[in-house]
């Protein structure tokens, strides 16, 4: 329950953000991509959902995949 609360209050503050900055439309697309980049890679959904993996290994694959593809409101 407290992952869907701490992802609720991310989600609302990255729209806020981009509402902000007038990027909604980019941001969106972002997470589009995050979001089909993860659907359509079996490794990637095997690596994140391992409780054998450290968190802050998968963190420092989602900077590597994304960082230079999405906005920084995304990743913080």
């Amino acid at each position: 329950m407290k992952q869907v609360r701490s992802a609720l209050r991310y989600a609302k503050a990255v729209l806020h953000l981009a509402k902000q900055s007038k990027k909604d439309t980019l941001v969106y697309e972002n997470m589009e991509l995050i979001a089909n980049t993860i659907a359509e890679s079996s490794e990637l959904q095997a690596v994140l959902h391992s409780p054998v993996v450290k968190v802050a290994d998968k963190h420092k694959v989602l900077v590597a995949l994304f960082t230079e593809k999405v906005d920084a409101i995304v990743y913080g």
